[in-house]
């Protein structure tokens, strides 16, 4: 087996628009070899205490790119975009990051049978790419929304 690495780590806080702590929202980070990402990209994932506090351990060096996410609120513009930093060997932990929540954007569909034209309840919608993991259901009027759009 190879010998186990020990890498800086990577902490911060998340903050709801009004500047108080964001809990149980999840915070993703994604790995940027080369300063660039190929699809899928399956980012790392963890969730903020309640306190709205993160942290990664033991992270490679090497360039990511950081957002936060809760149901209706993102703390990045644009998909896969998100804050960049660079984690180096030393020191071993780098400054706490500030991620701050706002409003993201949805998009509603009523999904029907094509045959009838009813209302198709509990279909299941999933955004392409798949890099993170979602899963968007209609209700017992075939609707569902697909939330934290950029």
């Amino acid at each position: 087996l190879p010998p186990l690495r020990s890498g800086p780590n990577i902490d911060g806080v998340v903050l709801l628009p009004d500047g108080k702590p964001a809990a149980n929202v999840d915070v993703y980070l994604l790995e940027l070899p080369d300063g660039f990402y190929t699809l899928p990209t399956k980012p790392h994932k963890t969730q903020t205490d309640a306190s709205g506090k993160f942290g990664y351990q033991n992270m490679p060096e090497q360039v990511y790119q950081i957002w936060a996410e809760s149901k209706e609120l993102i703390t990045h513009f644009e998909l896969l975009r998100g804050l960049r930093i660079a984690v180096q060997a030393q020191p071993q932990s780098i400054d706490p990051i500030r991620l701050k929540l706002h409003p993201g954007c949805s998009l509603r569909f009523k999904i029907v049978e094509a045959a009838t034209g009813q209302a198709l309840a509990g279909a299941t919608i999933q955004p392409h790419p798949q890099d993170i993991e979602r899963e968007f259901i209609s209700d017992e009027n075939g609707v569902a929304i697909i939330q934290n759009l950029p």
